[in-house]
C-alpha cells in the first residue's frame, strides 16, 4: 500500500485545515493519504504552510482530535477517472475500491488522526469490536460490534449487520471469479458460530491477517440483500461513514453523512462530492478557481500554487524515482556475487536522481521543506517497517546506499568483474 502511496501522492493541496480526515475515519485507503496534514508529528514530505483558525471554545485532545473545529459542509474533491464498476468485487480496479470503502465497512479498519502518519497506522476494530488469537496463531474468533446498522435505504432498510452478511462477503471475496481470491488463499476456513461471531482458521500463522482484514481491497462487507434484491455495480449499501447518493458517470459521486454511524460525531462533514476530472491541467485549473478543496499538484507547480491561493496548505509524500532491483536469482549471474549487488547500489546517486524528477532543490529553495527519504527493500513511506539508510539504525549496511563510485569498482574488481558485463535491465515505465 505505501508503494501505491508513494506514486499516487506527489503531493496534496488543500484550501483548509483537512477536517475529512475523521469523516472518513473508517474508509481505509483513501483516509490513509489524506491524514497527512495539520501539525503532524512526523515531519517528512511537505509541511503545512498555513493552520487553521482554532474553535471558538475547545482545543483538539487525544480522546477528540477535532474538537472545536467547525463542522458541517460539503467536501470537494477529483478523481481521474470512472470506476469500471462500483460493485466492490465486480473488479481489481483502485477507483472502484477508493469509492466504495466510503460505503461499505470492513472488518477492521486503520486508525487515523492528524497525530498518526499515514504509513504508521495500525488495524482497529470496525464491524468487529474484538479479536482473540489462538497460542498457536492459527485461529482468530472475531465479534462483531453489537448494533451496527446498514445505511436506511431499501431493500435493506437500517438493519443490523450479522455474520451472515460476512459469510456472504466472505464468499465474494473468496470466489474463484474474484482474481483478489489468491490473497485469501492463506485462510484454510471461516466459520460462524452465531449471529455475531466469526473464526478464522488458517493454514499457517500470518502477522498481518488482521491488516489484511483492514486492506479496502480485499473483505468489504455488504449485505446480504445484495445477492439479487438490489445490483451493487449500480448502487451501494454498506454500514460505513458514508450514505451513498448518486454517481453519473463521466461527471460525480456524491455521498451524505450517515447519522446512524456507529462512531458517534463522526463524519465531521454533511456530504462529499467527487468530481470526475481525468485531466491533470482541468483538475489544477478547477483547484484555482475555488471548485475543489483538494487536488493532486506536481512538483513543477507546488510553488506556483503556494503562491496565488492565499491559505493554500501542501501536504503529502514526495515519491522516490528509484525504488530497489531484484536481481537475476540464476546462480550463474554475475549479480549472484553479493559484492556486484552492493557495487551497483553505490553507482547509484539517488538523490540526483529524485530531483532530475522533482525538482527538490528547487522547491527547498523556495521555502517548501521538502523531504524525500530513500527506499531499501520496505519503502521510504512506510515508516512503520522502515529503517532510514541514511541513519544511524541501518548500521552498516547503509555504506551501500552511499553514492560511492571508486568503492563500488574495488568491489567489482575483487568480484572479478572490473571490465564490466552486459546484463538486461527491466523496469516499469512510470
Amino acid at each position: 500500500m505505501a508503494d501505491y502511496w508513494d506514486k499516487y501522492w506527489q503531493g496534496r493541496t488543500s484550501r483548509r485545515r483537512f477536517i475529512g480526515a475523521a469523516g472518513a475515519a473508517g474508509v481505509g485507503a483513501a483516509g490513509l493519504a489524506l491524514v497527512g496534514c495539520g501539525d503532524d508529528d512526523d515531519k517528512g514530505g511537505l509541511t503545512t504552510l498555513a493552520t487553521a483558525t482554532p474553535g471558538a471554545a475547545a482545543s483538539p485532545t487525544a480522546a477528540d482530535p477535532f474538537a472545536g473545529v467547525k463542522r458541517g459542509g460539503v467536501y470537494k474533491a477529483p478523481r481521474s477517472g470512472d470506476p469500471p464498476s462500483i460493485d466492490p468485487y465486480g473488479n481489481l480496479s483502485f477507483q472502484t475500491k477508493e469509492e466504495t470503502t466510503f460505503s461499505y465497512s470492513r472488518l477492521y479498519k486503520y486508525k487515523t488522526d492528524p497525530s498518526i502518519n499515514f504509513a504508521s497506522v495500525l488495524p482497529t476494530g470496525d464491524l468487529a469490536v474484538s479479536s482473540e488469537a489462538s497460542p498457536d496463531g492459527l485461529k482468530y474468533t472475531i465479534k462483531l460490534r453489537p448494533g451496527v446498522k446498514f445505511h436506511n435505504v431499501a431493500p435493506v432498510n437500517g438493519r443490523v449487520v450479522t455474520t451472515d452478511d460476512v459469510k456472504f462477503s466472505w464468499g465474494r471475496a473468496t470466489a474463484a471469479t474474484n482474481t483478489n481470491a489468491t490473497q485469501l488463499a492463506f485462510v484454510d476456513k471461516a466459520e460462524y458460530p452465531d449471529a455475531s461471531t466469526v473464526v478464522f482458521t488458517l493454514k499457517a500463522p500470518n502477522a498481518a491477517f488482521l491488516d489484511i482484514l483492514a486492506d479496502t481491497n480485499l473483505l468489504q462487507v455488504m449485505p446480504t440483500e445484495a445477492d439479487g434484491k438490489f445490483d451493487p455495480a449500480k448502487v451501494m449499501i454498506g454500514s460505513g461513514p458514508w450514505i451513498f447518493d448518486s454517481y453519473k458517470p463521466g461527471e460525480k459521486f456524491v455521498f451524505k453523512k450517515n447519522p446512524d454511524w456507529y462512531e458517534k460525531g463522526y463524519p465531521l462533514m454533511d456530504g462529499i462530492e467527487h468530481s470526475i476530472i481525468p485531466e491533470y491541467a482541468n483538475r489544477k485549473a478547477q483547484f484555482l478557481a475555488g471548485n475543489l478543496d483538494v487536488t493532486d499538484i506536481n512538483a513543477e507547480d507546488l510553488v506556483s500554487t503556494r503562491d496565488q491561493v492565499k491559505g493554500v496548505q501542501l501536504y503529502g509524500e514526495l515519491p522516490r524515482l528509484l525504488s530497489f532491483f531484484y536481481f537475476d536469482a540464476d546462480p550463474a549471474s554475475p549479480v549472484a556475487d553479493p559484492r556486484v549487488r552492493k557495487a551497483i547500489s553505490m553507482c547509484l546517486d539517488r538523490d540526483a536522481l529524485t530531483d532530475l524528477g522533482y525538482n527538490i532543490k528547487k522547491l527547498k529553495a523556495a521555502g517548501l521543506d521538502v523531504k524525500s527519504g530513500w527506499n531499501n527493500l520496505m519503502p521510504a513511506g512506510f515508516s512503520r517497517f522502515w529503517l532510514d539508510p541514511q541513519g544511524k539504525d541501518i548500521g552498516a549496511t547503509g555504506e551501500f546506499f552511499k553514492y560511492n563510485v571508486a568503492e563500488a569498482k574495488k568491489l567489482m574488481e575483487a568480484a572479478g568483474k572490473g571490465a564490466g558485463f552486459e546484463i538486461k535491465y527491466q523496469y516499469v515505465q512510470n
